[in-house]
């Protein structure tokens, strides 16, 4: 295999999801640095949108296509451009073959047949701008939220929180490997984040632009910022799962934080908690929330309605080191629960103590 095929085979791979997280951080790092990679990326992009509307895939790419790929906006609007254009030459009436003959036709036809190819050639051009300017919002302007959220996720490899924050690859914070002497965030994809994001709430200003800087902000450890991101974004996507658990994870980490020697965190957790269960209700699939709001409960002295959570996550978990950590959350739990009801017994089955009786012993 070529460098230039196995390049395309591995952006391939990742552009249906299927390459294991591990070797997306790379891609993604590349990204940000080489600009052959973005554009042999885009022409990938254009393939795959072209096959999946001839019904060239094959029906595991279709699935990967439909259930990964289009899971950004951007791609959705590239694909609906796509089949308004295939639509538009599919439908357009053939011309006349040169020497063809009409039957007498009147004068106004035949000054529309002359003028017939000048009109179709500026209709032509016109199409051609109108495609241009909306690859140019779906794919370039557009891609600075992504851009900004793959140097976030090449930023680090461990949360920057306590819960899952939606659509990252993250192990839990210092339990990824060992002491965590692999996670050494780089400052300057931080930093490209943010401008990358920024830019974008300034230009765009829409729910998926408030809801990354959220993230940035969230991921930068500024949790007001990131909560007053992630409310913006909901007045205008009140119905996204995903921002409803990002902002619930928020409200969580800032409760705790401020708990300690305080009441102020209560109000958080209780916020936090209604997000969970909006999100939860929203998509009961979602993980991150579910994870979450197990972890909410658990801060609020809920027990049994974290254990439960804890259990429902472990059974929908396949294998992640998320994973690890519920299960020692709930292993925690019951042993707390089991020395608490042993610490009962034993007072309830011991004999009242006499007064003196101390003393004399």
């Amino acid at each position: 295999m070529t460098g230039a095929s196995s390049e395309e085979s591995r952006l391939r791979a990742y552009l249906l999801g299927e390459l294991p997280p591990e070797e997306r951080v790379p891609v993604e790092e590349r990204l940000l640095m080489d600009r052959d990679f973005v554009e042999l990326l885009l022409i990938l992009e254009e393939e795959l949108t072209d096959g999946y509307l001839r019904g060239a895939l094959s029906e595991q790419e279709r699935n990967e296509f439909e259930n990964y790929f289009l899971t950004t906006p951007a791609r959705r609007r590239k694909l609906k451009m796509a089949r308004v254009l295939k639509r538009y030459v599919a439908n357009k009436r053939p011309e006349l073959a040169p020497g063809t003959r009409t039957d007498r036709p009147s004068g106004a036809f035949r000054r529309r047949l002359v003028f017939a190819p000048i009109w179709g050639t500026a209709l032509a051009a016109m199409l051609v701008a109108a495609v241009g300017i909306g690859i140019w919002r779906t794919v370039i302007y557009e891609s600075t939220v992504d851009k900004g959220l793959a140097a976030l996720r090449a930023y680090r490899r461990e949360s920057p929180v306590e819960g899952r924050v939606s659509g990252f690859d993250w192990g839990p914070r210092n339990e990824t490997l060992g002491d965590g002497s692999n996670d050494i965030p780089d400052r300057t994809k931080l930093d490209v984040a943010g401008r990358y994001l920024s830019d974008a709430v300034n230009t765009r200003g829409d729910a998926d632009s408030h809801h990354a800087l959220g993230k940035y902000y969230l991921v930068k450890g500024d949790l007001d910022a990131a909560i007053a991101q992630f409310y913006t974004a909901l007045e205008s996507a009140p119905k996204n799962a995903k921002l409803h658990s990002d902002l619930g994870v928020a409200l969580l980490e800032r409760g705790r934080l401020s708990r300690e020697g305080s009441s102020d965190s209560l109000p958080d957790f209780a916020e936090s908690l209604v997000h969970l269960d909006e999100a939860l209700k929203l998509d009961p699939a979602l993980l991150e929330a579910l994870f979450n709001r197990a972890l909410c409960h658990e801060h609020m002295n809920a027990r049994s309605q974290a254990a439960d959570d804890w259990k429902a996550y472990l059974e929908r978990d396949g294998g992640s080191l998320w994973r690890e950590k519920a299960r020692r959350h709930l292993l925690d739990m019951e042993d707390d629960k089991k020395k608490t009801s042993q610490d009962k017994e034993f007072k309830e089955s011991s004999p009242p103590t006499k007064p003196g009786m101390e003393a004399r012993r």
